[in-house]
């Protein structure tokens, strides 16, 4: 009897994390980073059915779909609104908050390349004073070719 009551309470204790591990709310188990350097940030997503990911600020970036498939948007304080797609296309993003949701029947994969906002880097006070690297103006417009030039009238002509 009491082998059996301890096998329900471990079983009760145990349920819980079973049904949070099913729960894919949570971006690790959407996102798996790919590459990250001083310029961009690639991950890949793979969306099950049901996936949900909570609010998130994404810097400018762009999404390549790897599968045909549908998701939900959610911008902060918006409506959601539901986008569908073919593998090969591709969304650019500019700096957003959002919530993203896979509310179809099928597995959802996409590649996000996050795109991070680095400075230009600063001249030394040398270069400027010898005036190599300045910014040039505008490129100046080519000048409108000439007519060709008029054969010369005979001698004495329009002279009256």
């Amino acid at each position: 009897m009491i082998r059996i009551l301890s096998m329900i309470a471990a079983a009760l204790v145990a349920l819980p994390g079973y049904a949070a591990a099913q729960d894919r709310t949570r971006s690790a188990d959407v996102y798996r980073q790919v590459m990250d350097n001083e310029r961009v940030r690639v991950f890949q997503a793979n969306f099950k059915p049901g996936d949900k990911l909570a609010s998130r600020n994404y810097p400018t970036h762009l999404m390549v779909m790897l599968t045909d498939g549908t998701l939900v948007f959610t911008p902060a304080g918006r409506t959601g609104y539901e986008v569908s797609f073919k593998a090969g296309e591709t969304m650019w993003f500019p700096p957003l908050t959002r919530a993203t949701e896979n509310d179809s029947d099928k597995d959802v994969r996409v590649l996000v390349v996050e795109f991070k906002d680095v400075a230009a880097p600063p001249r030394s006070a040398k270069t400027r004073a010898k005036g190599k690297g300045k910014a040039r103006g505008p490129a100046r417009p080519a000048k409108p070719k000439s007519a060709a030039p008029k054969a010369a009238a005979p001698k004495g002509a329009g002279k009256k």
